[in-house]
Order: structure tokens, then C-alpha cells, then sequence
């Protein structure tokens, strides 16, 4: 509010000072404007490190699409986005810093490590609860069945079995005993992360806090994030009770997408992984060991050789092989294909072979062209 003057000016400088006013408030505006839109334009930047796609590393996890688990992701995307957004306009309003202290701080904390705590906790807490309460008791459920001397020809139960799934997954979803087991572990790791200063513990390492900026704007990040535990808390409840709102992600709960292709039962799904991750790691091992045999090497493993296609046909016929023999064990080669749950038959069995060699050998270009690393 711009305070009226105690002493008489002529119209003329009174119009003259309204108008100086007027600037200094477009222009104070405008560059809040500014500001906030820069502060805001870097979370939007650092998106890519706070989501980045698995390292090689982590290739087990690729290989198997569950979709309850990507929900639970995607939740936690929206809150981490929401709350991070809340905090750069607090930060753009405090009175503390310069805009490049405030862009230094806000990069770090919307990258990729900094947002450990609290959320990929929690959202880690809630996928490996769901992954207990819910997925491995459905599965129980179902081997049971699959288990059944009647059951003789798998695709006649095919309508039983879905209903029967999506069925237990609502009422697992729904029991009270569950809901509360779950806010009761979200708000103790909550009171732990706040008890243990988890927050600042991760933050300064990255900053001088000797200058009183980044020492304020930590507090201040702190405080952004206790006082909205009590959102966090509901957020993830409600992509809890979402889980069991269509017989897609109910399904999820019991079968897996296979390397985008395949629906495949979640057990027999996890040891095709397993034979994938085992071949690859053999493979990079001998990559390796290729390589610190000296130069003559280097050239012989170029991409395209003669060498290097020997190479990776022999490691894809050592998969199709190991593959083969897991989807000819029938227990467990149960897939859902045109929304009916059936036996795996050979025509699956070459799409999943064809996709597994393909995922082989990008592996191993890439491990050619990394040197196995």
C-alpha cells in the first residue's frame, strides 16, 4: 500500500509520484514475475535427474512392467512436482539470498539424490508394502488354484480366475487392518526422517553454510517439508486406494509385462529376468576379459565383425536355450493374451525369445562399446 503524503503538493506533483509508484510496482511485479517463472523453469529441467531411466545396474527392474508399481511411481511424481513448485514460490517470496543463491539451491534440492528424503522413501515404504500385503498374498492365492487337480485346462477358469483376483486385490485394498498398518509405517519413517534431521544431513554437504543464505534457505526447505507430512501422508493413501480401481492393475498384482510384450504370471516372469541378468553378466564379464587381452582385441570386437557377431550369437543361443527350458516347465507358463488367462504356447514362446535376444544384444553392444564396463 503506498502511504498517503501529510503535506499539500500541486496536482501536477501529485499525479507525477502516483505515476513513479505505478512503475515501481509493474516493475516489482514483473520482476517477481520473473523470478518465480526462472525458479519454476529449473524443477522443470532437473525433472530428467529426479526420474532418470535405470542404470545397467538396474536391469533387472527393467525387464518387468508391473503396473500397481508404476501408479505408485507416477503418484509420487505428482507430489514430489507439487511440493517442490510450493517451495520455489516460498523461496522466490523470502527476503534472503541473491536469484543465483536461490537457483544454486533450489537445483540441488530438486535434482536427483537431494530428493531422497523424504519421497523416494516413502514412495520405496509403499511399493514394498504393496509388493507384501497385496502381491505376494494374491499370488499365494492363485498358485492354490493353479494347484487344483480340476483345474486341467487353464483357459475354461480363465473368467474365475480374473474375478477372483480382482475380487481379493479390492478387499486387500480396502481391509482396514491394511489401510491402517500402512499410515501407521508412513508416519513412524516420517517422525524417524524428522527425528534423525535426515533432510539436513543430506543437504549440507552440498552447501557453504557459513553464508546465512543456503543456511536459511535449508531451514526454510525443512519447514516447507514437515508442514506438509500430513499431505504426503494422505497423497499416498489415496494412490493406495486407487490401486484397485480397474481389473488392469488388479492384475498387475499377480502378472507381469514382460520387456513390453508378454503378460506372463510374476513368478515365471522373475526367472526369465533372472536368466536374462544371469547370461548378460556372463556375457560383460567375458567382454572384460576380452578386452584386457590387448589391442589385437579391440579391433577384432568392433561392432559388425565376424568376432563380435560369433560373440553374440553365442550368448543368445545359450538364452534361447535357457528360456526355452523355463517356459517348457508348465508350472507358472501362464499368460494373459486377448484379456484371457491361457497356457503359454509356442507362438508366445518365439515372442518372448525373439524380445529377450533383442535385449541381449543391445546389452552387448553396449558392452562392447563401454569395454564391459
Amino acid at each position: 500500500m503506498v502511504n498517503q503524503p501529510t503535506t499539500s503538493y500541486s496536482h501536477e506533483y501529485d499525479d507525477l509520484e502516483n505515476k513513479e509508484e505505478e512503475k515501481k510496482v509493474c516493475e516489482s511485479s514483473l520482476a517477481f514475475d520473473v523470478s518465480i517463472n526462472t525458479l519454476l523453469e529449473i524443477i522443470k529441467t532437473k525433472e530428467s535427474d529426479r526420474y532418470r531411466p535405470p542404470s545397467s545396474t538396474e536391469l533387472r527392474r527393467v525387464l518387468i512392467y508391473k503396473k500397481w508399481e508404476s501408479k505408485i511411481n507416477n503418484g509420487s511424481k505428482l507430489i514430489i512436482n507439487t511440493l517442490l513448485n510450493s517451495f520455489a514460490k516460498k523461496l522466490n517470496e523470502i527476503n534472503c539470498g541473491s536469484l543465483e543463491e536461490k537457483k544454486e539451491f533450489l537445483s540441488i534440492v530438486s535434482g536427483g539424490e537431494s530428493i531422497y528424503y523424504p519421497f523416494r522413501l516413502l514412495n520405496d515404504l509403499m511399493i514394498e508394502f504393496v509388493n507384501e500385503k497385496i502381491s505376494k498374498e494374491l499370488f499365494r492365492c492363485v498358485e492354490l488354484k493353479l494347484e487344483s487337480p480340476s483345474l486341467i485346462n487353464i483357459s475354461e477358469y480363465s473368467t474365475n480366475i480374473k474375478e477372483m483376483i480382482t475380487t481379493k486385490a479390492k478387499e486387500a485394498l480396502l481391509k482396514y487392518d491394511n489401510q491402517t498398518e500402512l499410515i501407521n509405517n508412513i508416519s513412524n519413517k516420517i517422525n524417524k526422517l524428522h527425528k534423525d534431521q535426515c533432510i539436513k544431513k543430506d543437504l549440507v554437504p552440498y552447501f557453504d553454510t557459513e553464508k546465512n543464505s543456503f543456511a536459511t534457505f535449508i531451514d526454510l526447505y525443512i519447514d516447507h517439508t514437515s508442514e506438509n507430512y500430513e499431505y504426503m501422508l494422505s497423497k499416498f493413501i489415496n494412490i493406495f486406494d486407487s490401486l484397485g480401481q480397474d481389473e488392469e492393475c488388479c492384475m498387475s498384482f499377480v502378472f507381469d509385462r514382460f520387456l513390453g510384450e508378454t503378460i506372463i504370471l510374476s513368478r515365471k516372469a522373475e526367472q526369465l529376468r533372472n536368466i536374462i541378468f544371469t547370461v548378460g553378466a556372463n556375457s560383460r564379464r567375458e567382454i572384460r576379459e576380452l578386452f584386457s587381452a590387448g589391442a589385437d582385441m579391440l579391433v577384432s570386437m568392433e561392432k559388425n565383425s565376424d568376432c563380435f557377431r560369433a560373440f553374440v550369437d553365442k550368448y543368445k543361443k545359450e538364452l534361447e536355450e535357457k528360456i526355452t527350458e523355463c517356459l517348457r516347465e508348465k508350472k507358472y507358463s501362464i499368460i494373459i493374451e486377448d484379456n484371457e488367462i491361457t497356457n503359454c504356447k509356442e507362438t508366445n514362446m518365439e515372442k518372448i525369445l525373439y524380445c529377450s535376444k533383442k535385449c541381449l544384444e543391445e546389452n552387448l553392444v553396449e558392452g562392447i562399446l563401454r569395454r564391459g564396463n
